[in-house]
């Protein structure tokens, strides 16, 4: 079997579609990922992008077991991930209203809150930081409309998985002494 990747998409996904749609105050109905083949909602409105994923944070720690012969090896590591927050709101109707920038400013001063910390420590995630909140306001038709939107830095844990029986390049078998040519005896030799 091939290196099976068992680090927990899904459940970074949810953790982080959950904050997002609750903290803002827009509701999961009002949230999406963006590029799904659905119409955009109406506003107020959130989007959510996967920008970036997989950046390795250090070296890996690589737990082996032999299993029936077989050496297994789990690979245990931190990835970065980058996550793009976007909210689109219409202009304030009133002074008490609530815009883009305010909505976004309340999703990402919650990255702090106990509450939401522990959701993500449950789904092997951490909001590390955020970039500056930009404001992207944009005229549609006739109205105005106000955007904004930030840039959500996580690390997670990942885990690779390597049951020993790839039949390439080993065919599962692993060698387990080797003697290398020298100028003794000119010779190599290996036991399995």
């Amino acid at each position: 079997m091939p290196l099976v990747n068992q680090t927990r998409t899904s459940d970074h996904r949810v953790a982080i579609f959950d904050w997002f749609s609750a903290r803002s105050g827009l509701g999961a109905s009002k949230v999406m990922w963006l590029n799904q083949p659905t119409p955009r909602k109406a506003l107020p409105a959130g989007t959510l992008q996967i920008l970036n994923r997989g950046k390795k944070i250090g070296e890996d720690y690589i737990q082996q077991v032999l299993n029936g012969g077989i050496l297994e090896r789990k690979y245990l590591g931190i990835r970065e991930m980058v996550i793009q927050a976007e909210i689109y709101t219409g202009p304030a109707a009133v002074d008490t209203d609530l815009e883009a920038l305010e909505l976004l400013e309340q999703a990402l001063g919650a990255l702090n809150m106990r509450q939401v910390i522990d959701v993500f420590q449950v789904a092997d995630l951490a909001a590390l930081d955020y970039e500056v909140l930009n404001v992207a306001d944009e005229q549609v038709g006739e109205r105005w409309e106000r955007r904004a939107l930030a840039d959500v830095r996580f690390s997670y844990r990942t885990i690779l998985f390597d049951d020993g029986t790839d039949p390439a390049p080993d065919d599962g078998v692993y060698v387990a002494d080797v003697d290398a040519i020298t100028q003794v005896n000119g010779t190599a030799t290996w036991n399995e």
